[in-house]
């Protein structure tokens, strides 16, 4: 019969992946996209712009501050788990990470009016879109997460989150969430596009301009949508599980890092080192070669020079380079 070591910690009966597993592999995720969002704090103001409002200055500064409560609130969470030997205890609830629910929503929400803000300076209809759409959803989605925080706090087991009432909660925080991030990207895509590009003369640095910026606005709103659908199907699908947790612990420092890309990619959107040189001017008065006739020489004899001439812009060209003007430093004060 074998000998068991007496000193020997048993092995727990039952698979911890689908569980604190999971909770781990989240939380090392949000601390390595902390990390990234560090650097891109230090980018933005070491690169500051000096047209750079103090109200943008102090919304990069609360996003990092919240994110990082965020992140102190995980790691506590952890360290008390593990130095106490309650990783493996399935049925008590860890404040630190209910805590944290409240954080992600003072990231995720100024972050999401931060981008509907630019909806908002595309025209009349747009105003109409941000006002009767986006700020509802959007402060529904404060409201749901506060809510969901407080509800989460009352309870004594986890597998009490996702019974009928939190669950609901979870599923609208969410789905809610993931809306706006879409709305907001393809909003700005389609209203930039008809704004700018459809109607009207547009020069080549500005179309390309353009170009960047929906990109960008494309990528801004897909990860986070993407990684708030993981989470609330992974919730609704397999509830008695923390797969749903690993993932939301990554939406705070995801969305402050899509503000801070944006804002640090400001000098590419606007056409980078070449910015100067394809500055969106249109030149009209271009050299052309011309030969005529010239009489004054000695004993009446003529010959035949070449000089240059410059053309005379006409009237529908002036207009035309104006309005191709305007519209260049429109999309350049779009680009906050």
């Amino acid at each position: 019969m074998p000998v068991v070591d007496p000193g020997c910690i048993p092995r727990p009966t039952v698979d911890l992946s689908p569980y604190t597993g999971v909770e781990a592999l989240g939380i090392f995720a949000a601390m390595a996209l902390w990390g990234v969002t560090c650097m891109q704090t230090f980018l933005f103001f070491f690169t500051a712009n000096p047209r750079d409002t103090w109200q943008l200055r102090t919304l990069v500064v609360w996003l990092w501050v919240m994110d990082t409560v965020h992140q102190c609130l995980l790691a506590s969470g952890n360290f008390k788990a593990t130095i106490t030997g309650d990783t493996m205890n399935l049925t008590h609830i860890r404040t630190e990470y209910v805590y944290s629910i409240l954080f992600t929503t003072l990231v995720s929400v100024p972050v999401q009016i931060f981008f509907s803000w630019r909806i908002w300076k595309l025209g009349k209809i747009a105003k109409a879109i941000f006002v009767g759409l986006l700020v509802p959803a959007t402060m529904f989605q404060f409201v749901s997460g506060v809510l969901l925080a407080a509800f989460n706090s009352r309870l004594s087991r986890p597998d009490q989150i996702t019974a009928k009432l939190g669950l609901s909660l979870i599923v609208a925080h969410l789905s809610v969430g993931a809306a706006v991030d879409i709305m907001v990207a393809a909003l700005l895509c389609t209203l930039l596009w008809r704004t700018y590009l459809v109607n009207g003369i547009t020069v080549k640095a500005t179309t390309m301009m353009i170009h960047r910026l929906i990109l960008f606005s494309i990528n801004s709103g897909l990860w986070t949508a993407l990684f708030a659908l993981l989470a609330m199907i992974t919730a609704v699908r397999y509830p008695k599980n923390y797969i749903y947790i690993g993932i939301y612990f990554t939406l705070s420092p995801l969305y402050c890092n899509m503000l801070l890309a944006n804002l640090n990619s400001r000098t590419y959107i606007r056409g980078g080192k070449d910015s100067d040189a394809r500055n969106g001017i249109i030149d009209f008065s271009k050299n052309v070669q011309s030969d005529f006739v010239l009489n004054a020489l000695p004993g009446g004899s003529t010959t035949s020079q070449s000089v240059t001439r410059a053309t005379v812009p006409r009237p529908s060209d002036l207009k035309a380079g104006a309005e191709a003007g305007k519209r260049d430093a429109d999309v350049k004060t779009f680009i906050v």
